[in-house]
């Protein structure tokens, strides 16, 4: 692929390589299966086989190779210093130090909620499934909600690199909004996955700031437009009806609750309903609200496009950058995985994060809490991190041990 030619070459002047199919592997006249792609459902298959043989072909003649020259800490910290616009990729890793978890590691926030039953985890953050029943991303939200005016060392470690005027961008996959705190500029970062720094009407689009409904989420509560409320009260009235075993059924929610919602709208507030839970009322059974008039906070679930601003400034940035920095993240959801293949390959490429990633060809890779490899960096370069904790951090002994050439292992020597 044209990004990853050892020299900055504009795209249009490198052919991607295409695999192309010996005459060998084609049948012939002569083959005893004269008519075997006679059948449609046979072509399909061996016409969907030869594309999958053609990319995975492709991406290993893609693979990008390592620098010779780039492979310690020492060389990442000479580069850091002479370097112009260092590219930054983060990921939930930078948060896990706040109490905040992660996504995919074994403790991570999927593993701990298996006991919804989803087919799959990621169900909670599926844009169709909150359409038709927004309570199942309510009753999980809290244990995502970020803490307020709360930050990491590490974010400090991103604002010290953009307050000395070399950060070209900061692509964070995080839903937190904590690099705002921290200080990152807006114009120098691209939430790649949206924010719960606003929240907007899934119906009308009214859109106000995200922790106005905060304590809604920590309430397990949904959170109404009070635009649309009135609507959604008429089409979903409040009634309790017995059916046959005479088991209580709840078609939309409480008449207190109702009330609640409605003075709230009244007021010019927000309106809140409680998510309905069976685990409130085992007896129960609920038939969940539907997502009309519901607020959603602005992040990007599966199924929604990633913002504008992603694809206004990523394909310039990639050929901009002459240090990327990938921290925290496991590189698993795309297309922001994709990032690391499309900087060229002349471009030193680090990785800090607790695990290595086996799927990217890092030059260097800083093994360890992202804290700790932060303030590791920081020290060698003799710069200082505009942290509350750096006057514990600025005098603390690390250990890097090498596990492998450009793999180092970080951790508070005792």
């Amino acid at each position: 692929m044209w990004w990853n030619s050892r020299e900055n070459l504009h795209p249009e002047s490198v052919a991607e390589p295409v695999v192309r199919l010996s005459p060998l592997l084609e049948p012939t006249p002569d083959s005893e299966d004269d008519n075997y792609f006679d059948d449609p459902l046979e072509k399909r298959h061996a016409v969907r086989l030869i594309k999958d043989l053609q990319k995975a072909m492709n991406k290993v003649l893609s693979t990008r190779i390592k620098l010779a020259n780039f492979h310690t800490l020492e060389h990442f910290a000479a580069k850091l210093k002479t370097a112009r616009r260092v590219l930054v990729l983060t990921g939930a890793g930078i948060s896990t130090s706040l109490g905040i978890p992660d996504f995919r590691s074994s403790e991570g926030f999927y593993s701990k909620i298996k006991h919804l039953g989803l087919d799959d985890p990621q169900d909670v953050f599926n844009y169709d499934i909150f359409m038709q029943d927004p309570s199942v991303f309510y009753n999980i939200a809290h244990m995502v909600l970020p803490p307020e005016n709360l930050y990491s060392p590490l974010h400090s470690f991103i604002r010290m690199i953009q307050d000395k005027g070399k950060l070209l961008r900061n692509y964070t996959q995080n839903i937190d909004n904590l690099e705002s705190y921290a200080g990152i500029q807006a114009e120098k970062m691209v939430q790649c996955h949206g924010s719960f720094a606003t929240a907007s009407c899934v119906t009308c689009h009214w859109k106000l700031p995200g922790e106005k409904i905060f304590g809604n989420i920590r309430r397990l509560e949904l959170p109404l437009c009070p635009y649309c409320y009135q609507k959604r009260k008429d089409q979903y009235p409040t009634t309790t009806d017995q059916d046959v075993a005479g088991t209580a059924v709840a078609t939309t929610t409480t008449a207190a609750a109702a009330a609640a919602v409605a003075a709230a709208a009244a007021a010019g507030g927000l309106g809140a309903v409680k998510a309905p839970s069976a685990a409130s009322n085992p007896n129960s059974v609920f038939h969940m609200m539907k997502s009309y008039g519901v607020l959603k906070p602005d992040i990007t679930f599966f199924g929604e496009a990633l913002p504008s601003k992603f694809h206004r400034f990523i394909r310039e940035d990639v050929l901009k950058c002459d240090l990327l920095i990938c921290i925290g993240t496991s590189l698993k959801v795309a297309p922001v995985s994709e990032i690391v293949n499309m900087v060229p390959a002349n471009v030193p490429q680090v990785l800090i994060n607790k695990d290595p990633v086996k799927h990217a060809e890092f030059d260097l890779s800083l093994l360890g809490f992202c804290d700790d490899v932060a303030a590791l960096v920081a020290q060698k370069c003799g710069w200082e991190i505009p942290h509350d904790k750096w006057a514990q951090l600025e005098h603390k002994a690390f250990a890097c041990e090498e596990q492998d050439r450009g793999v180092y292992q970080v951790y508070p020597r005792e």
